[in-house]
């Protein structure tokens, strides 16, 4: 993924955010062309990605103060229809 990590994020998160951003990707297209310069179809594409981080010290607003670990794991999936054209 190429978004930027915020500036707000903690420095000592940033390296498990950029971590994120790292996974598998896969993609599969089907078109069908009405004219040899304009189609249209569907794709299918798939991200995945995670992390785990031990020992995390969170305070709250109270000054109550818990560790633990946090863990993402993100999938994203796009379905949609697709336009080609070429010049």
């Amino acid at each position: 993924m190429t978004s930027k990590i915020s500036k707000n994020t903690p420095s000592s998160l940033k390296n498990y955010a950029k971590e994120l951003k790292s996974g598998y990707h896969f993609s599969i297209d089907a078109s069908y062309y009405l004219k040899e310069t304009f189609g249209f179809g569907v794709k299918f594409s798939i991200f995945s990605s995670q992390n785990e981080l031990d020992n995390i010290i969170l305070e709250d607003t109270l000054g109550n103060i818990q560790s633990g670990k946090i863990s993402d794991k993100i999938t994203i999936i796009y379905i949609g229809p697709n336009l080609n054209t070429t010049c």
